[in-house]
């Protein structure tokens, strides 16, 4: 069997089903991508760099924005026409809708079974205004053509998944019933807790963090408002002064992700920075980290902060829980389909920086006696988020063979 698998970022939520189906010799498997990843190889998935040309627009980010996903469909059209020019030509494509990866698929390759993963449909907000009210319509623009592409593949594609209930519910109703809601998994093997008696945060004198006993963690791809990064800044000053020993580290990119850039086209850390003063030898803001070092920081939290607006449920939340991580976390709906307020995390009510802030401090004051709330979090992941139980039914709905 050929795969061919279209993702702009490499290989996001396709990592484990492209290496299950290249680890099969029977098996071709070609990934296109626009963005590689250095850290990142699977073996057997050849991979192709779609380079895809950026518009030369100044001033209007709606206009920008609408023609760069023309351009990447575009862009990996012609990839695809120049892969079936090579005798490539795939029985199974796989693509995310969201992107216009796939908007051409069917006109290149009629013949191939197409499966689409939908991640988001937007109801009339940009993910970082979902707090904040309605945008005007021509801010709109361009997500209403992301929204025609994915119901253009929803029309196409023979099989529609989506990873979690919440996620499906923001779909059209008339939409929904074609979706069927399955995570990507997270592999609990590797984030784990740390072995009894194996050293955690193995750090030198000079890091900042050698011997630390008490450390918050926060993770995000990047520094923004839909991820809570402002709130979460805010309330550090309160928690410090609280907790004398507490250090934090930020991992993530100070960038925007989901929220467009700010007026001032500052970053937040640097807005947050010359708004809140914190104790920089006590906060520590780290880049994108190996997944080994990452996880070595999820193993040392003493709490896990994660904040969302109602947006995409993220990897990171499962992986902290799944490495046993004692978590506070947005009372938001695709948070609340996850944890259950003090079983197996804790519900903060979002964007209230003083109700986060007395949060923090009193878990991390109770934290010694909740030790059955971070296995029943790791239990949660291996009940409903294992990759190894999800990745056969994953391979099954790809190849046409499972029922739901």
């Amino acid at each position: 069997m050929q795969y061919l698998f279209l993702h702009h970022n490499y290989p996001a939520q396709f990592r484990f089903t492209a290496a299950a189906l290249a680890g099969q010799p029977e098996n071709r498997v070609v990934f296109l991508t626009e963005y590689q990843r250095e850290d990142v190889r699977l073996a057997g998935v050849q991979q192709g760099i779609v380079p895809v040309p950026q518009p030369q627009v100044t001033g209007n980010q709606a206009e920008y924005d609408m023609l760069l996903l023309l351009r990447r469909g575009e862009a990996f059209g012609n990839a695809m026409l120049e892969l079936r020019r090579k005798d490539f030509t795939p029985d199974i494509v796989v693509d995310h809708c969201g992107w216009g990866c796939g908007m051409f698929i069917k006109d290149v390759f009629p013949q191939a079974r197409r499966v689409s993963y939908f991640e988001w449909y937007f109801n009339k907000r940009y993910p970082q205004d979902l707090r904040r009210g309605d945008v005007p319509p021509a801010l709109f623009a361009p997500q209403r053509l992301r929204n025609q592409c994915q119901v253009d593949a929803l029309l196409e594609c023979d099989v529609a998944l989506c990873p979690t209930e919440w996620q499906k519910s923001q779909y059209p109703a008339q939409l929904q019933p074609k979706i069927q809601v399955l995570h990507d998994g997270i592999d609990p093997n590797f984030f784990a807790p740390a072995a009894e008696g194996e050293p955690v945060l193995q750090e030198t004198r000079d890091s900042g963090l050698f011997g630390v006993k008490e450390l918050i963690t926060y993770t995000a791809r990047g520094f923004e408002p839909t991820r809570g990064f402002p709130e979460f800044f805010r309330c550090l000053p309160a928690v410090l002064a609280a907790r004398p020993d507490c250090h934090v580290v930020i991992v993530g990119a100070d960038r925007p992700v989901y929220d467009g850039p700010r007026p001032d086209q500052r970053t937040w850390l640097q807005t947050m920075r010359a708004e809140v003063p914190v104790d920089e030898r006590r906060v520590h803001i780290l880049g994108f980290q190996s997944y080994p070092r990452y996880k070595k920081l999820l193993q040392s939290s003493s709490l896990h902060v994660y904040l969302t607006a109602p947006y995409v449920l993220s990897w990171s939340l499962l992986e902290a829980m799944s490495c046993g991580c004692l978590v506070l976390a947005s009372d938001a709906p695709p948070v609340l389909e996850v944890l259950r307020h003090g079983e197996n995390g804790f519900l903060t009510s979002f964007p209230d920086i003083s109700a986060l802030s007395a949060g923090i401090i009193e878990l991390l004051e109770k934290r010694d006696s909740l030790h059955p709330v971070r296995q029943a979090a790791r239990q949660t992941v291996l009940d409903r988020y294992n990759v190894h139980t999800l990745l056969p039914e994953q391979l099954r709905r790809i190849n046409g063979l499972g029922s739901f």
